[in-house]
Order: structure tokens, then sequence, then C-alpha cells
């Protein structure tokens, strides 16, 4: 009987430590588990920080040329006030800015009589003096456009047929005028708008006014613009290749 008990209680006690012995086996699995789970989060969140700070490196590289550039343009802008002083305190010309573009914008009364694409006298002077102004600057391109409004020309108008034609020949009048001054032709472009690109809603005379003009644009050399891009893309493609 002694020996039948001591029996029932060896299996018991064999029983309850594979049953300890499996059970700890089954939480020492889920820990592991649990803590792959965690390395993973960590590697992948590792891996977002990385991005982060690449990302936030990037942006203040970009922040500095912004910087950087705002820094010229407001240089550039003082400069062309200083020796366009007497313009533009007799209303001969204007620094304005569009599209991200420096311009010096002059009204067409100052430059041609009505309807006509010949420089008056006082024109050619207040080009000469933009001329000086702008002659030395350096990756600098000026594009010189010509503006109307948008009153059909007269049926008595010679030598153009139309406001995109007579805008035309202004802009080039005065870009021949600027090159006499020294500007090199290199530097130069010429184009005629027409109404089409008004600075405001030919509503009034006041308005139609406004819009007969002739704008010296200040083109940025694209070069230089553009090497930030040029190197982000030879990076990507660097990259492509080691991948």
């Amino acid at each position: 009987m002694m020996d039948k008990r001591i029996a029932v209680l060896t299996c018991a006690a064999l029983g309850l430590a594979m049953f300890t012995g499996c059970a700890g086996q089954s939480k020492a699995k889920k820990y592991k588990s649990q803590l792959d789970k965690i390395q993973k989060k960590r590697k992948k969140l590792e891996k977002q920080n990385n991005q982060y700070k690449s990302k936030i490196s990037e942006l203040e590289d970009k922040m500095a040329q912004a910087e950087e550039l705002a820094d010229e343009r407001q240089m550039l802008y003082s400069e062309i006030q200083d020796d366009l002083k007497s313009l533009l305190e007799a209303g001969r010309a204007e620094i304005t800015f569009r599209r991200g573009l420096m311009i010096v914008q002059m009204p067409n009364d100052v430059l041609f009589q009505s309807g006509e694409f010949g420089l008056r006298d006082k024109g050619e002077k207040a080009l000469s003096k933009v001329a000086s102004a702008l002659g030395d600057l350096e990756d600098r391109r000026i594009l010189v456009a010509g503006h109307t409004d948008d009153v059909p020309v007269s049926k008595k108008a010679e030598n153009y047929d139309s406001n995109m034609e007579l805008s035309t020949k202004r802009a080039l009048a005065a870009a021949d005028i600027l090159a006499q001054n020294g500007m090199p032709e290199s530097d130069l472009g010429a184009l005629g708008f027409g109404p089409n690109d008004p600075i405001m809603s030919n509503d009034s005379n006041k308005a139609r006014e406004e819009n007969r003009r002739v704008e010296l644009v200040l083109l940025p050399n694209m070069t230089n613009l553009l090497q930030p891009i040029k190197q982000a893309m030879q990076k990507q493609s660097s990259g492509d290749d080691q991948s």
C-alpha cells in the first residue's frame, strides 16, 4: 500500500515538474517574441529618425540658400535704386517685383508718342541712364518686354497691324538704345506681349495708362539657380547605381 502511494506521489511530482518546465518555456518564448518586436520597432524608429535628420539638413541648406538669394536681391535692389534715383523721383521709372523677378518698369509716355515706336528724346536719355545702371550687373540678362492696353490699334496706323506688333517694335527700339549705351547685346532680349500681360484691369483710362509700359526684366543666371537641383540629381543617380 505504501509503495503504491509513493509511486503516485512520484508520478505527481514528475507531472508538476514537467508542467512547470513547459510553462517556463512558453513564457520564455513569449518574452523573446515581445523582445524581437521591440527591437524591430526600435530599428524602424532609428531609420525614421535618420531620415528626419537628413530632411532637416536639406531644409536648412535650402533656407540658407534662400537667405543668401534674398540678401543678394536686396543688395541689387539698393544698388539699382541709388543709380536710378533721379529717374525714380521723376516718375520715369519704377522698380517692382513680379513672379519673383526684379523689373525696371518705364511708362510708355516717357519713351514713345502715342501709337509710335520711335523713341522720344527724353526716352533715349532715360534708357541711357538705365543702361549705365544695369550694364555692370553680373550673372544677369535683361529681357526688354513691351506692353500695351487692350484698345485695338487705329486703322490709320502704319508699319504695324496689332498691339502685339507695336509692343514688339517698342521693345526692340528700347533694347537697341540699351545696346548703343554699352550693354552687351548678348545679355539683351526683346519681346512684345501686346495686351496679354496687364498689371491692372483695362477698365479705366488710368488702368490702361499703367498697362502701357516697357519692362526691363532682370533674368538671373539659371546655371547658378539650377546647380542645387543638378547636384541633387547626381546624388540620387549615384545612390541608384550603388543599389
